[in-house]
């Protein structure tokens, strides 16, 4: 009875440790959806997935998309201190940068705030 019994212990153990096992090596090979609005340009897809699946931590809160000057705008908004924010035009390229540690803005958008329009969440944390 003391055999049969260690043996069922046993096999419960081991059975236990499989699935999670099996279980851990399924949800670990998942890549993780980002889930970006629909009409994203690719690049900005591209430019969050990098942020937030790069090495280290990621700062990045949340991107907006606007019209600015006739344009599509992407921001970049991050929350980790003095990091400023990021304009990136439909091709991914920096604009501007806006606050951080010098404060201000940088390059050539001077107004932005008071010009840009039709703001709308593209993806958040």
């Amino acid at each position: 009875m003391k055999k049969t019994l260690v043996s069922t212990v046993k096999i419960n153990i081991l059975l236990s440790c499989l699935l999670w096992i099996i279980s851990y090596g399924l949800t670990s090979c998942k890549s993780e959806k980002i889930d970006v609005a629909s009409g994203t340009p690719e690049c900005v897809k591209d430019k969050i997935t990098q942020e937030i699946k790069g090495k280290g931590h990621s700062c990045l809160s949340n991107v907006y998309e606007y019209d600015y000057q006739d344009k599509k705008v992407y921001l970049f908004m991050y929350d980790c201190p003095d990091a400023g924010y990021v304009l990136y035009n439909s091709e991914c390229t920096i604009i501007c940068t806006i606050g951080g540690i010098s404060g201000g803005t940088h390059g050539p958008c001077l107004g932005f705030e008071q010009q840009r329009l039709n703001e709308r969440n593209i993806w958040r944390r």
